[in-house]
């Protein structure tokens, strides 16, 4: 795997009644795409009522990895006009078993 890198933010979910759960993770060119990211998502949520969290919901963990890529996931991630993209927890362990994705220490 030539040297592509990314930034990987992980998403979590919250529901009243089930709690937390991992809700996937997303990928960016750069600590600014991932800053633009997570406020478009914000800018698209719903006003909270009298303050209260919504029923359900995702939120960034603010937990930023560097990780190196396949060279199509890279441009994949590039061509996106929303500042990065989403996958599920499933798509993590496909990239790591096809050798697309390598979270760097």
């Amino acid at each position: 795997m030539k040297n592509y890198i990314l930034i990987k933010e992980t998403w979590t979910e919250s529901e009243a009644g089930w709690g937390c759960r991992p809700d996937g993770f997303s990928l960016h060119i750069s600590k600014e795409d991932c800053t633009k990211y997570v406020k478009a998502y914000w800018d698209r949520m719903p006003p909270r009522v009298n303050g209260a969290a919504p029923h359900e919901y995702t939120h960034e963990d603010g937990n930023l990895q560097v990780v190196q890529v396949s060279k199509k996931l890279y441009d994949q991630v590039k061509k996106s006009k929303s500042f990065g993209v989403r996958y599920w927890n499933s798509d993590y362990s496909k990239l790591v078993e096809t050798k697309q994705i390598k979270e760097l220490v």
